[in-house]
């Protein structure tokens, strides 16, 4: 049974989210208004998503290139900042610091970067002296993305009005 600081955390979780939604699709926005209206709604939509995951849908399905990552303690984290540093011109954090700033190993973070690199989401250049030359994520991040806000969406409109509580 969840505890009330557990409910907290995923009410405010839900809420950002679905503002996300409402900025991105004003048409669905009154799920965000569901919201405050109904505090069953949180529940009947997180059953919703439990119940898809129990019949077998897996977000990762639809990005399958980063599955190996995401089984990795902290591994999807570390590739994401590294690669929004990349994106953002800046040189990537070193060994060292991503394992600071993850709380794990420099083997690990270098293990983390060989996974990404077999996978196709790394490039390492000669030039760049081993080091990372560029995170090829953002196409499976938006696959991953794409789907969680079509899940989201699917299930908050299908439970803002309906009256079932799990």
């Amino acid at each position: 049974m969840p505890t009330a600081e557990m409910n907290e955390v995923l009410d405010g979780l839900w809420r950002r989210l679905y503002e996300m939604i409402a900025r991105l699709f004003p048409q669905h926005a009154h799920i965000l208004m569901g919201l405050d209206d109904n505090e069953a709604f949180v529940r009947r939509a997180e059953w919703a998503l439990i119940s898809l995951n129990k019949s077998g849908l897996r977000l990762l399905d639809h990005a399958p290139r980063l599955r190996a990552l995401a089984e990795r303690n902290g591994g999807l984290a570390i590739a994401v900042v590294t690669m929004f540093r990349i994106a953002s011109g800046r040189p990537p954090q070193s060994v060292a610091a991503l394992a600071r700033q993850f709380s794990v190993s420099r083997a690990h973070i270098r293990q983390v970067m060989q996974i990404a690199e077999m996978d196709g989401l790394l490039s390492t250049g000669a030039q760049s002296a081993g080091g990372v030359e560029d995170f090829r994520l953002f196409d499976e991040l938006a696959n991953l993305v794409a789907s969680l806000l079509v899940i989201l969406i699917e299930a908050g409109s299908a439970n803002a009005h309906s009256a079932d509580a799990p």
